[in-house]
């Protein structure tokens, strides 16, 4: 007898958390009824709703997730120890089946992570269940555990799974200190590496994960904490460029030659950097700068709009505003004008506001338009 979903009486009574029932009719059903049962897929969404949205595959394709479910993925997707364990203890092929993977690869296992159910977890574990089973997009239990930011079933899982960088991103960005913590204990951590060279120190720093971060500063060998990425860029400048000011500070203390003092200067105010770290203004202030490195600097601040680094950092150093010239022709009441700078502008600035400036034929008083700068405008 089936349901008009073609679903076994079995089948609903665990959907349906129907210990009682299940218990009646492990009895009375023969073992080939948990197999592969595509035909629970109608009586059954949640699964596939859930399942897509921790975790979407082929974005824009249809796929048919339900192929490949058995009454085992069903019973550890309810979450329900005592039926799953009724489920085991009754038949030799659900037994068999504890590491079935569906046609996207899921596990049992991985279903019972989604539930966050802890006792089940480890039940299935104690079973013979595979933390390392990978869906087709290279998922594991343990990502599970992660995306759901669960220290309880990271701590199980941890210490039989791979660690990938998959992993480690996904503790970047949603998982706790704690799980962060736990994974960086391991000694293969800091050689993991993500398709463009970062480890997991430049992970972190990318994930704006600043705990993780200076956890990681302490822990981890300096080889790791200086070394470029595949594509060049290293993590004091990434640092210097997101204004993470208090792991830049550590970086440059403990390495002052890592970088070209130059560089560092650029990205600091190409960030917006106007003096509100004492550590890198005074490092500013106390180095010695050319005419032309200085007005370097200018075109960096000016081109980023960070006009009170200009005022705050550059001015005090002597750089020269009047003969400031960028390759296109701009001088600096061009970028002040662009960037509604008022009171520069009043004092810098050329004092007539539709002279011609620029090679486009644009006044000052048409760049302010064109780009809002309604302060400079009135």
């Amino acid at each position: 007898m089936r349901s008009n979903q073609g679903a076994t009486p079995l089948a609903v009574a665990i959907q349906h958390e129907q210990l009682e029932a299940v218990r009646f009719l492990l009895k009375k059903e023969n073992d080939q009824n948990f197999d592969i049962l595509s035909y629970l897929f109608p009586a059954l969404p949640p699964i596939i709703e859930s399942i897509e949205s921790l975790f979407p595959h082929n974005a824009g394709k249809e796929e048919k997730l339900h192929d490949g479910y058995t009454l085992l993925h069903c019973a550890a997707r309810t979450g329900n120890k005592e039926i799953v364990e009724e489920l085991l203890k009754s038949s030799k092929r659900a037994r068999q089946l504890i590491n079935q993977q569906t046609n996207e690869g899921i596990t049992p296992l991985m279903l019972a992570c989604q539930a966050g159910c802890v006792p089940l977890v480890q039940y299935l574990i104690d079973q013979g269940a595979k933390a390392t089973l990978e869906m087709k997009n290279g998922t594991t239990a343990l990502d599970i555990a992660v995306k759901s930011d669960n220290l309880a079933l990271c701590e199980i899982l941890f210490p039989l799974s791979n660690l990938s960088v998959k992993t480690v991103q996904t503790a970047l960005k949603n998982a706790s200190f704690e799980i962060n913590k736990l994974f960086a204990a391991r000694s293969s951590y800091a050689m993991v590496k993500s398709p463009n060279g970062d480890n997991p120190f430049m992970m972190a720093l990318q994930e704006a994960n600043i705990p993780v971060a200076a956890f990681l500063l302490k822990r981890l060998n300096e080889v790791f904490l200086y070394r470029k990425n595949d594509l060049g860029v290293c993590p004091v400048l990434f640092s210097a460029e997101c204004g993470f000011y208090t792991i830049l500070e550590e970086l440059v203390k403990r390495r002052p030659d890592a970088v070209p003092k130059m560089e560092l200067f650029k990205r600091l105010l190409k960030a917006g950097f106007s003096g509100n770290n004492a550590f890198f203004e005074k490092m500013i202030r106390e180095a010695q700068l050319s005419q032309k490195e200085l007005q370097e600097l200018l075109g960096v601040a000016a081109s980023a709009g960070n006009c009170l680094g200009i005022e705050k950092i550059l001015l005090p150093k002597g750089v020269d505003l009047a003969s400031f010239k960028d390759a296109k022709g701009w001088k600096i009441e061009q970028y002040l004008a662009k960037f509604n700078d008022r009171l520069q502008l009043e004092q810098y600035g050329r004092k007539n506001p539709v002279s011609i400036l620029d090679g486009e034929g644009k006044t000052l008083a048409y760049i302010a338009a064109e780009n809002g700068s309604w302060d400079v405008l009135g």
